[in-house]
């Protein structure tokens, strides 16, 4: 799309996703935020230029709120894939992403890291539901609303 804009002469602008409380990675500091985090992390690979991305964007929006109390224990992050491919270390830990958006939850809780990746509706629900069994601490009382 950027490039046949480009050839056409027509300005090119990347469809914006805002997540106030999300955390943004990349390859240059994945490691660093995802991998070798002292929290948990509720990761998502999106394109901002994906429908379902954008659907998904305030519903994403809204979890990183409902978690934002809970920063010591989780924090909820996002990887723009049209501008970065998953690092290898990314990889190693079992990470692809077959279609967007993909959510991974990154448990650090154990000696080693545990990556599960969430197959359910992309409704607030559902992913509150699941992170409700994949963890301890995340109860509906312990969420802002």
């Amino acid at each position: 799309m950027k490039e046949e804009a480009e050839k056409n002469n027509y300005e090119f602008i990347t469809p914006t996703l805002e997540c106030t409380y999300c955390k943004e990675a990349d390859a240059t500091n994945f490691d660093e935020i995802v991998l070798n985090a002292k929290r948990d992390i509720l990761l998502e690979f999106y394109s901002p230029y994906c429908s379902g991305c954008q659907e998904m964007a305030p519903i994403y929006d809204k979890i990183a709120f409902a978690l934002h109390s809970l920063y010591e224990k989780i924090t909820v992050v996002r990887f723009d894939i049209t501008e970065n491919e998953i690092p290898q270390s990314g990889k190693d830990v079992g990470m692809k992403v077959e279609v967007t958006p993909s959510l991974y939850l990154v448990q650090h809780s154990t000696p080693s890291i545990e990556v599960a990746l969430f197959e359910g509706g992309h409704d607030f629900g559902s992913i509150m539901e699941w992170l409700e069994l994949k963890t301890s601490y995340i109860t509906p009382s312990a969420i802002q609303a």
